[in-house]
């Protein structure tokens, strides 16, 4: 279960209750497994930055109101269900930018680590035939995609690719 509030400055407060057991990992992704774990990816879904995991749903609901009570004297209650779409569609829309900043950030990564290099041996073989170089580009176009996917599972971590989220105040449609 998760909880979520709007506060009246458009600041969201969330809640989750601990998953409990680990998610079914990929085929593909099951290698990388080791570089992450249940906590982590957990928090990967919370837009919240400072989200707070608590064991079981009534010890989440006392953390969760005791959040809010500290953040805010009163919450704007949701008058409809536009609200909440409201307030869930800028969610996901800050969710795919965070994920979208992760991914150029491990290409970025994974070109420095890979790419480089190669290209760096490619100068310091002088002038070779045409061939040469062109099997040194497919060993590195080969080479990134390993790399890019074990960086992005790290780079989707940094709390610094995620924007600053402020939600729709419900009942404020301006």
């Amino acid at each position: 279960a998760a909880f979520m509030t709007v506060l009246p400055d458009g600041r969201l407060v969330q809640t989750m209750t601990d998953w409990g057991a680990d998610p079914v990992w990929p085929t593909s992704l099951a290698s990388h497994y080791r570089s992450t774990d249940r906590h982590t990816e957990q928090l990967l879904l919370a837009t919240d930055r400072e989200v707070q995991v608590v064991a079981g749903v009534r010890e989440a609901w006392a953390a969760h109101s005791r959040r809010v009570s500290a953040a805010a004297a009163a919450v704007p209650p949701h008058t409809d269900l536009a609200d909440f779409v409201s307030i869930w569609t800028a969610e996901s829309a800050a969710r795919s930018v965070s994920s979208s900043r992760a991914q150029v950030a491990a290409f970025l990564l994974a070109f420095l680590v890979v790419a480089v290099p190669f290209f760096v041996v490619t100068a310091l073989l002088g002038a070779q035939p045409w061939w040469v170089d062109a099997v040194v580009v497919a060993l590195a176009g080969v080479c990134v995609l390993p790399v890019f996917r074990r960086a992005w599972l790290r780079t989707r971590r940094w709390r610094g690719l995620r924007p600053g989220f402020r939600a729709p105040v419900p009942g404020n449609r301006t």
